[in-house]
This record gives C-alpha cells, structure tokens and sequence, in this order.
C-alpha cells in the first residue's frame, strides 16, 4: 500500500468518525456522552460495547475487545492494517502517497489496479466458457461431484478451455498487456515466443479476497489420471498464498455470526461444505495452513475447529497445526473423519446433520495429539518417559501458565509423577532456564488480573482528560508502578504527550502491538468517564498516595542500609544514612 505518515494517520483517524464506521455495520445508541450496543466480536444479551466519540475509541467491557478506527476495520473485516488504511483513506479521501516516493507508490498502485483488472477479465471469461457449449465437460464434472448453479455462481467456478489459446485471444481483443497476464501465471510464452493458456481443460476456483478483488486461481484435473491434480496460480503482487485462504469471501458473516471457523483442506471440502449449509468454513490453498491465515482469521474469531482427512496425512496435519496455533494462544478442536474420508465424501454419503453433530463434539486438538502420543509410545517405562518428553515439548509451546500447569497435572497424575519434575523439564526448555511470570501471559485475562487500586485509578482519570496531564506526568514515573503494564502504559502515555502536547489515546493504540496491553489502554480509557466530577480531587489524591508510597520504599531501603553500615560498624556511614531517614520522614509527614 502506499506510503501513511503519522500525520496522514491522524487525519484519517480524525475526518473517519469512529461512531459512524462502526455505526454501519453495528446498531448503537447513545449512552450519555458514548454510544453502546451488543458486541460484534463476541455473543451477548445485554450491550457492553462501548464507542467514545471524542477520543476515536471503542471497548467491550464483556470481552476486553477495544482499539481505534483501524483496529476494528481489522477485526470486523479480517484485512491488515494496511488494508484499513487504504480503505479509510479513500472513504476519506485523504492521499496515502507522500514524501519522496510519491512516484514509485502511483505506478506500483497503478500496477496492482491492471492486474485486478485483468483477474476480473479472466473470471468473467471462466465462468462464461462454463456455461457456454465450450464448457459441456466441466458442467459434466461439477454434475458428477453434485455441485449446484447457485453454488457455482456465489464460489465464481468457471471452465478453461482445452484450446490452450481462447484467453491469449481475448487478452489480444481487450489489448490487454500479455507481459501482466504472464506475471499472473494466466498464460505462459512457449519457446517459439508465442503465448498459450496455463489453465487447460481445468474447473477453475477463484481465489477471492474478503473485499471482493480476484486474486488468483486454482485449476483442478477433470480426470483423476491428470497430473496435478490442481494447478494453482503464482505469487505476484496481488496474490500472497501464505496470508490468503480459499472461501474467506463467503465465510466471513458466518464465521462472525457463529464465532468460529472450519479450516477443511480441499476445495471440493470447503464448496461441499457452504453448499450444505455449513457457512463457516475456509481453506488454505495450494500451502499448509501457515501463521500469517491463522492470525487473519484471529480477527474474527478464536474458536478453530480443523477438519481433517481421516488417514496418516491427517494425523500428520494435525500435530503441524499444533505448531502454529499453540504459540498464538488459540487451543483448536479437531474432527478427525473415519479412514478413507475427507469431509466432501463424508457430508455426501452421511449427510450435513452427521458433520454438525461430530463438530459440536469436537475434543481440543491438544488433547487428541497427546492420546495418540500415549498409545504410540505403550506402557513400557522406556515408552512412556519418551511419550512425556514429547507431550511437556508441546506443552512449553502454550504461552498461558494457567493453561500449561492445567495440563501438566492431568500428565502427572496419568503417571504417577510430581509437577516439580514435569515443571522442571519445561523451564529448562526455555531460553535461559528462567520461568517466565505468569502475569507476562494471562494479563489479558479480566478475571485473574489484580491491578494495585491507585494505580489504574490514576491512569484512568489521566486517559480520560479530566485532570491536568502536565502535572501528573512530570510527577509520577513508570517506576512509581508495581503493575509492569500499568508502569508501560504510564511510559507510552508520557512520551505521546510530550510529543503531541495532549494525550492522544487513539494514536497511543495505533502504535501498540496487538495484545492484551491495548485491550487494557482502551478499557481505562473507558472508565475514566466516572470520575468526571471529581476529577482534580481524586487526581490529588492519587499524587499524594504515589508520592507516599515511593517514599515509603525509599525508608524501607535506607533502613536496611542502615542495618548493613550497624553490622560493619561504619558510624560515620550509619551517621549519614539516619540524617537522610530524618529527612525523609519530616517530608513523608507532609504528604499527609
């Protein structure tokens, strides 16, 4: 995408009214100087979603959700930040290019625009010579794999011809540039020179992004002797198989509806599936799943179900997904499919109803991993210390404390063994052999986060703009925080304001990373309304009970000081740290 200043940020955030972007796509009212209605990103009864339109924010108090303009594009359309961007900005009609590169992002914006263009002119032609006299053998293939018209149409399959030349003709008709239908992978330059066809004889699938742009496609054999089966169309500028997954433009309302999404692995899978009803589901294409699909899927939900073959390969699959999603803090469940199965043949010879009834069942993935570690191993001590060495690996990969020391007891009591022992093997896996704190990871977690009293009071009534930000932040420092997030927050908060001259939460989010310190910038940011009316009081008293406790702990540590110069009867020492404790109790009286 082109080029975005901080400044062109700024102007987007601010001319992009936060209350009308997500006014459109969520029903709110107004609630006092905020707006409220029932979250998008999670199931409820009762509103909890929040919208402040002064500050550009939005939070929900139900599920921590919150973040600005941006962000919530993001999530609630599954696009990247740039892609929010670029949306914005054409909404608003602010220009992204800027700077000195003004000229390379035209040309390369113009570049992506001919080869959009071009996909649309070969869809259009797919589907075209499908329903044509050309496309009698594709038709007889998709009535053979009993897919319907309306299906046919909402997945944009289409038919390429065996002729190997009709689509470099139309190219030549439209005086389209053959040199972009190559960067594509549409047409090859055989060693003649001359162009043909790459896709022959082929049902194509469209690959589709969720805004609607044709990225690439995927050829599939109409005979099973055809080598390769599928054929699919290179990376280019447009096309990134890693980040793009097959479907994603008919699941998208259902995988938000339902939160959660089917990750199947074949296209006949996933067009089986939407046909019958089963709206949510997804597939990565011409790659195994990768992390960058799983973080865009993130977006809209956290709950994976994987379906996978029922054979070896599925097996394998599953213990690669665990890789991925275990990091990430997602815990996917699985439908592992009888042997000889895959989810198409499955929902063709059961019925839909089977595959719901398997998917509501479905046990975590985790789970399942570590049952077919136990049997493969057996119950020879040699076979079982193996089998626990394999499980506590995949174990350290989970990034929740809570979560991992859950799983070690059920290892421990299968085997008779203490947690110190299987906690040990863990810690010594990681870099350093250090334990990490348990707060690093379940911060996120409303529930088990503990925040001293004062010090989100403070930080909320300083978000919230009711108190003079000047002097609370020339006075209290990050250090002044037993909280390590509260303290980084503080840390943000100050050089914002130092660079902007006023506390800007909105940019303060854009420039945090994804993760439960956002979520908790922007639910203080919320709470900070209650103090409205006695805002200068509590800010005092919050300065006040910061100052004392920092004095506190500075007597704490000239008293053990002193304690050390007593034993090594240093009078002179022992002399001069009790003028500085007099000192410092004379001011702690003060503060009082």
């Amino acid at each position: 995408m082109p080029f975005a200043s901080d400044e062109q940020l700024a102007e987007i955030r601010s001319r992009a009214d936060v209350v009308q972007v997500i006014g459109e796509r969520v029903p709110l009212k107004r609630a006092g100087h905020n707006f409220k209605g029932l979250c998008p990103f999670h199931a409820e009864k009762s509103p909890s979603f929040m919208v402040h339109p002064e500050k550009q924010i939005y939070h929900c108090f139900g599920c921590g959700e919150g973040g600005d303009v941006f962000s919530f594009l993001m999530k609630y359309d599954g696009v990247d930040f740039g892609e929010a961007v670029r949306t914005l900005a054409e909404r608003c009609g602010v220009a992204l290019t800027a700077g000195g590169g003004d000229a390379d992002a035209v040309k390369a914006k113009a570049d992506k625009d001919l080869l959009y263009k071009i996909n649309r002119l070969a869809i259009r032609f797919f589907y075209e010579t499908l329903e044509g006299p050309e496309g009698s053998r594709g038709r007889e293939y998709l009535d053979r794999r009993a897919i319907k018209p309306d299906m046919v149409r909402e997945a944009y399959l289409g038919y390429a011809p065996a002729d190997g030349r009709s689509f470099v003709r139309l190219l030549k008709e439209k005086k389209a540039p053959l040199e972009a239908a190559e960067r594509l992978g549409l047409i090859r330059k055989g060693q003649s020179g001359d162009y043909f066809d790459f896709f022959r004889d082929r049902l194509v699938f469209s690959v589709v992004s969720p805004d609607g742009k044709f990225l690439g496609f995927s050829g599939r054999a109409l005979a099973d002797d055809v080598q390769p089966k599928y054929l699919n169309s290179p990376e280019s500028a447009i096309y990134r198989k890693s980040e793009t997954l097959l479907g994603l433009h008919m699941a998208r309302a259902a995988v938000r509806e339902t939160d959660q999404v089917l990750l199947v692995e074949g296209n006949f899978d996933l067009i089986r599936l939407h046909q019958e009803g089963i709206r949510n589901a997804v597939a990565p294409l011409g790659t195994a799943l990768t992390e960058k699909q799983v973080r865009s899927l993130k977006r809209l939900t956290e709950n994976f179900i994987l379906l996978f073959d029922g054979d070896a390969a599925g097996e394998k699959a599953s213990e690669r997904a665990l890789e991925i999603f275990l990091p990430l803090g997602i815990s996917p469940r699985v439908v592992l499919l009888p042997r000889g199965e895959d989810p198409d043949s499955f929902v063709l010879q059961k019925g839909a109803e089977s595959l719901r009834k398997m998917i509501s069942n479905a046990p975590a993935l985790l789970d399942v991993r570590m049952d077919l570690i136990f049997k493969e191993h057996g119950e020879e001590p040699q076979g079982q210390a193996k089998a626990v060495r394999q499980v506590t690996e995949i174990l350290s990969k989970l990034p929740g404390e809570i979560e991992k020391n859950l799983y070690l007891q059920r290892v421990a009591v299968r085997f008779g063994l203490s947690m110190e022992t299987l906690s040990h093997g863990i810690v010594s896996k990681r870099p350093g052999g250090r334990k990490e704190s348990n707060f690093s990871h379940d911060a996120g977690d409303q529930k088990v986060r503990n925040f001293p009293a004062i010090e989100r009071t403070v930080l909320e009534v300083l978000l919230a703009g009711h108190a003079n930000p000047s002097i609370l932040l020339e006075e209290i420092g990050s250090g002044d925080f037993l909280h390590p997030d509260l303290g980084f927050l503080w840390d943000r908060v100050k050089e914002g304001y130092r660079r902007d001259g006023h506390v800007d939460v909105a940019r303060i989010l854009n420039e945090l990373e994804e993760g439960p310190r956002r979520k908790l910038l922007t639910e203080l940011a919320m709470a900070g309304g209650r103090w409205k009316e006695d805002a200068g009081r509590v800010a005092a008293d919050c300065l006040r009970q910061l100052r004392a406790a920092r004095l506190r702990g500075r007597l704490k540590g000239l008293s053990q000081e002193i304690q050390v110069a007593e034993t090594a009867q240093d009078l002179e020492r022992v002399k001069e740290l009790m003028d500085q404790k007099n000192r410092l109790m004379k001011e702690m009286s003060g503060t009082h």
